[in-house]
C-alpha cells in the first residue's frame, strides 16, 4: 500500500513538475550574434490543472516593439492554419511545449503549402539569476545554433 501512495505522489508530481523561470530580466545578449536579443523581459508562471503557463514579454531591440508570448506546457501539438484564399498559399504552424523540473521545451515547426519551411528546437533553463536559451532552427537552407542569456 505504501508503494502505491509513494507511485501515486511520483505520477502526480512529475505532472507538474516544470522549472520557476519566473523573474525580470534586463537584458537579453546572443552570444553568436545571429539574434538581436530584447531588454526589460518580464517572465510570469502559473499552473493550472497541473499545467504550467509561462507569459512572457520583452522588448524587441531591432523592432523597438514590445512583444508578447504564451507557452502552454502541456505536452500537447498545437496546430494552427492559415489560407490566403487570394493566393492560395497555405501556412502551417505546429508546436509542442512541454518541461521537466530543469528545462522549458519548445518545439515549433513550419509547412508552407504541405512542404516543411522550418524547424525548431528551444531549450530554457534558470542558472542562478540568469536564463538560458539555448536553439536549434533549420529554415530549410541551413541550421542556425543560437545561445541567449538573459540577467
Amino acid at each position: 500500500m505504501r508503494f502505491l501512495a509513494l507511485a501515486a505522489f511520483i505520477i502526480s508530481s512529475s505532472a507538474i513538475a516544470c522549472p520557476n523561470l519566473a523573474g525580470t530580466y534586463a537584458t537579453c545578449r546572443s552570444t553568436t550574434g545571429q539574434t538581436p536579443g530584447s531588454t526589460n523581459m518580464i517572465v510570469t508562471q502559473s499552473v493550472t490543472n497541473k499545467i504550467t503557463t509561462y507569459e512572457v514579454s520583452a522588448t524587441n531591440n531591432e523592432t523597438n516593439e514590445r512583444e508578447q508570448e504564451t507557452y502552454r506546457a502541456d505536452g500537447k501539438i498545437q496546430t494552427q492554419i492559415i489560407s490566403d484564399p487570394e493566393t492560395g498559399i497555405t501556412l502551417e504552424t505546429s508546436s509542442k511545449i512541454s518541461c521537466s523540473e530543469t528545462t522549458l521545451s519548445i518545439d515549433l515547426s513550419v509547412k508552407l503549402n504541405d512542404e516543411v519551411a522550418g524547424h525548431a528546437n528551444i531549450n530554457v533553463v534558470k542558472v542562478g539569476s540568469q536564463l538560458i536559451v539555448d536553439s536549434t532552427s533549420f529554415d530549410g537552407e541551413e541550421t542556425i545554433v543560437e545561445k541567449e542569456i538573459c540577467e
